[in-house]
């Protein structure tokens, strides 16, 4: 019981100074708790979201990687994964084929309220692989199933915006 208080004590700080731009600090306390605890998911899933969002996008696969080998039948983690590959800002450092196939397997394994956003990823994956066709039916598909979830449907449209004049998502956090 007091590992997970102090978890959640860990992660709120993180969370808190991810807030307050302050990424480095925050990925520091994720790192103190990791030390602890490491297989913390939501430390790892918040540790890999800021390492990437200061652009250590090697350390942040890193720490995905690890955690497929940790959960190689999760979902969230899979559909993570493959929307880094797909949507990395270099270019040269995307992996289309992978991330189709993670997202593919993502699809098998995630809940009906997960759908929308692993076909969201799937979509990615296509563009990123220039199936641009491809990218528009399963973006249409995202935002049916994101509309029967009663989903503000604006980042689904962005995307098909993207794809219908055949381009990919130009980075991983654009839409955030």
């Amino acid at each position: 019981p007091f590992v997970e208080v102090k978890a959640v004590v860990f992660n709120q700080q993180a969370e808190i100074l991810a807030h307050m731009h302050r990424l480095h600090d925050a990925i520091e306390v994720l790192g103190t708790l990791l030390g602890l605890e490491p297989g913390n998911v939501e430390a790892l899933e918040f540790q890999y979201t800021f390492l990437a969002s200061i652009g250590r996008f090697d350390a942040a696969l890193d720490v995905i990687e690890f955690m497929l080998k940790r959960s190689p039948d999760n979902a969230g983690v899979l559909n993570d994964m493959a929307w880094m590959l797909a949507t990395w800002p270099d270019r040269s450092l995307r992996d289309a084929d992978r991330a189709m196939e993670l997202a593919e397997r993502a699809l098998t394994l995630c809940t009906e309220d997960e759908r929308y956003m692993v076909l969201d990823t799937l979509a990615a994956a296509h563009a990123a692989d220039g199936r641009f066709e491809d990218a528009v039916r399963t973006e249409q598909e995202a935002m049916e199933a994101a509309h029967e979830l009663g989903l503000d449907l604006t980042i689904f449209e962005l995307g098909l915006d993207f794809y219908t004049r055949g381009e990919s998502i130009p980075s991983w956090d654009y839409f955030y």
